[in-house]
């Protein structure tokens, strides 16, 4: 089974994704010119993470996508990130969407419209 921790580095609060589910590496932000669409991982676990006295907490994990291409993307959600599903929280092609109402299982596809961004959330399993 694979965990968050195997995905991601401990060390790692936010991690680029390709539209095909890939993770970002040096050469794709080189010679990636081309690319439209990118997904960005932001870590609940982040220590930056802080309640009103100052304690660590941790918060929903979130994916965010951006389409800036004016044709429709399949955005592939890696399956680096969990075997449990990411609820839509908003797109911007869907404004009234229920709020976190969708679910897209890990290794599955969010389609994308034309210049539309989308955030998914994931609710940490407490310990």
């Amino acid at each position: 089974m694979i965990t968050i921790r195997d995905a991601i580095h401990p060390d790692k609060n936010l991690v680029w994704y390709r539209a095909d589910g890939k993770r970002m590496e040096a050469k794709d932000w080189d010679d990636g010119g081309w690319m439209r669409t990118l997904g960005m991982f932001l870590n609940g676990m982040a220590p930056e993470i802080r309640d009103g006295e100052g304690q660590s907490v941790e918060d929903k994990d979130f994916l965010l996508l951006l389409n800036a291409h004016h044709e429709p993307v399949a955005f592939r959600i890696s399956y680096q990130l969990y075997h449990s599903g990411w609820k839509v929280v908003f797109d911007t092609a869907r404004p009234n969407l229920p709020l976190e109402r969708e679910v897209v299982k890990r290794n599955r596809i969010v389609d994308m419209a034309p210049r539309s961004f989308v955030v998914l959330s994931h609710e940490r399993q407490l310990k």
